[in-house]
């Protein structure tokens, strides 16, 4: 009598009750927190402003809060509420009026979005003035990344809080979550004034910075050409290339490092497996050097609510007279 048979069936449940028991488990670590029977907005809203250091009033955050697909899954409360607060079932839902409904982030989220580029642009503008307005683009474009946004809205605890139709655990809507985020940074904008909003684009926006390589932010195309034109420019001796040092010539792993020299100068050196991945190599590194020099101290124009450009400052300059020996 065999007995194999039983024993592979065996097995196979096991299986599915170990996938059904995994599921399960993942399905309740992606559960919302709003799902918890001592789950209470107000008070998560009171937490939300505490964690983010700033005092915007109840009624804009939850605007900033509100993406449209919730107030159409709410079309029916919207035609019958009154000034009654009895719409919480949700836990999310508690609407104080019928104007409060009707109002979704979108003007928010298009407000906070080009005010954190304005901060942003000023903040690369002023603080790296070796870049180049491509290379400008590419850390705003960094800077302003949704998945970033995504990220913080996370670490802030924002995303539980979010009022959406659409599941916001699944990795398609971080459109969703990264509006919301902005529309935070609207409302702070509305209700607190440029200066804090900027300061909130400052703690949590530009600090993505920090730990990351350059050459990983901007992209350098033409790097020869580009060196090349920098030093002419500048008034300096010509790009050479001289080969430092090698390795492995006759084996099939070979290294090359190339120094990029403007006379005796050296630049930097690049590494490669050929002379000319290594020369390209050192011309990039000298150009990252050269574009990540930093003002760490310049002050931006909108520190000031007196800022006046160069030519407008009065500044005379007076004739010293030489004393007679």
């Amino acid at each position: 009598m065999l007995a194999s048979r039983p024993v592979i069936d065996s097995k196979r449940s096991r299986r599915r009750r170990f996938a059904q028991q995994s599921s399960d488990e993942d399905t309740d670590a992606f559960k919302p927190r709003s799902a918890y029977a001592n789950w209470n907005y107000d008070a998560e809203l009171s937490a939300l402003m505490k964690r983010i250091q700033q005092n915007i009033s109840e009624d804009r955050l939850r605007m900033a809060l509100t993406h449209r697909s919730f107030l159409q899954q709410n079309e029916e409360v919207v035609k019958n509420v009154q000034d009654s607060n009895q719409y919480t079932e949700t836990g999310v839902s508690d609407f104080k009026s019928a104007d409060e409904i009707q109002q979704s982030n979108e003007r928010l989220a298009l407000l906070g979005l080009n005010a954190m580029r304005h901060f942003v642009t000023e903040y690369v503008y002023v603080r790296y003035p070796n870049l180049k307005s491509s290379h400008v683009n590419d850390m705003i474009n960094f800077f302003l990344n949704r998945d970033g946004m995504v990220n913080i809205a996370h670490y802030l605890g924002i995303v539980d809080l979010i009022r959406s139709k659409v599941l916001l655990y699944n990795p398609v809507k971080i459109r969703i979550i990264s509006d919301v985020f902005c529309a935070i940074i609207g409302a702070i904008y509305m209700d607190l004034g440029p200066i804090e909003a900027r300061s909130f684009v400052q703690d949590f926006i530009l600090v993505q910075q920090h730990g990351r390589d350059f050459s990983d932010i901007i992209k350098i195309e033409h790097p020869i050409f580009m060196l090349t034109s920098i030093l002419n420019k500048q008034g300096m001796q010509p790009l050479e290339a001289r080969l430092l040092r090698e390795s492995g010539r006759a084996t099939h792993f070979p290294t090359y490092v190339v120094g990029a020299f403007s006379g005796n100068k050296l630049l930097s050196e690049g590494a490669g497996p050929s002379i000319r991945t290594a020369k390209t190599a050192a011309c990039q590194e000298a150009l990252i050097s050269y574009f990540q020099k930093e003002l760490r101290n310049a002050p931006l124009p909108s520190d000031h609510d007196d800022y006046k450009a160069e030519d407008a400052i009065k500044l005379d300059v007076t004739q010293i007279e030489e004393n007679n020996i």
